[in-house]
């Protein structure tokens, strides 16, 4: 186990920067598009809307992290 540790710990680093860039962005965006306050939630009414754009969101961040090198 500790061979396998040594031998392969720069993926897991990546393995959780990559979950760690997913959950700032969940975050980011969470607050951005559905907090109350926020200038965008005031200035998209349609809640069908917000979530539309957060799941593009999402996904775009999955996808840019799937293809970064």
């Amino acid at each position: 186990m500790f061979a396998a540790l040594k031998k392969h710990w720069p993926e897991y680093l990546m393995e959780a920067a990559g979950l760690g860039i997913i959950m700032i962005s969940v975050c980011v965006f969470g607050a951005i598009l559905d907090y109350p306050i926020s200038p965008v939630h005031q200035t998209i009414r349609d809640p069908t809307v917000r979530t539309i754009l957060l799941g593009l969101t999402r996904g775009l961040t999955a996808v840019g992290l799937i293809y970064s090198p």
